[in-house]
């Protein structure tokens, strides 16, 4: 049987989830607007983005001119990830 972080970091694993994340557009569009208007937080700046899923929110601190980016996640969406920063040119 699957303990409970097991089944926590399992369920983070299925693209759906992330699927649902990015269509809140309110949540996604907040930490964009966040991340991109404060490019003096960012620019020149070491992210590390804890739970990163899609690596969504590590992008945009790209956009806004971080430096260097880490993203760490506990799941198998990383696969996924990994893409998605390759095939937006930011790998």
């Amino acid at each position: 049987p699957l303990s409970s972080s097991d089944y926590y970091f399992d369920s983070y694993a299925h693209p759906s989830i992330h699927y649902e994340m990015l269509l809140d557009a309110p949540r996604t569009k907040t930490y964009r607007s966040y991340i991109l208007g404060n490019p003096e937080i960012f620019k020149d700046a070491t992210v590390l983005d804890v739970g990163s899923g899609t690596c969504i929110l590590s992008m945009f601190c790209i956009m806004a001119g971080a430096k260097k980016v880490i993203a760490v996640d506990n799941s198998r969406i990383c696969d996924l990830a990994r893409n998605l920063v390759k095939d937006n040119g930011m790998s």
